[in-house]
């Protein structure tokens, strides 16, 4: 490999699959992949919006929070989903019966040993043994 800038390697650690746009970013020292910025998230920039004011407000000194918070309680009057939803996160979400009651319980079995057996297995398979070899038959 040659000191020239346009051999350098690609994200995967190889020059196999570089387009030949990839190659001139390279050789321009332009970054190749703007998605992977952590500072561009919409909910970063929404949440930090919340505290300005809101053009769109009844009131101008309405901030977006304040405004948002409003039509969400007036979506309430005429929308029953909204309504729920709402409830749901005030309140808590109602939770459905697992099952049983008490005259008939729940009942649940679990075969700890066939767990453990398996996991004995996969123990001595990496371990280069066979299942009999350490004792798990």
């Amino acid at each position: 490999m040659s000191g020239n800038s346009i051999e350098q390697l690609n994200s995967n650690g190889n020059r196999r699959g570089m387009s030949l746009e990839s190659r001139k970013n390279l050789a321009l020292g332009r970054k190749t992949n703007h998605r992977a910025q952590k500072d561009i998230s919409i909910t970063r920039i929404q949440e930090g919006m919340l505290d300005q004011l809101c053009p769109y407000a009844k009131d101008p000194n309405w901030t977006w929070a304040y405004a948002i918070a409003e039509a969400g309680l007036r979506d309430c009057l005429d929308n029953e989903k909204a309504r729920e939803d709402l409830k749901d996160r005030m309140e808590g979400k109602v939770t459905q019966p697992i099952g049983g009651d008490k005259d008939n319980p729940l009942q649940v079995e679990i075969d700890a040993k066939g767990k453990l057996a398996s996991i004995l297995n996969r123990i001595a398979i990496r371990e280069g043994q066979t299942a009999s070899d350490s004792g798990t038959e």
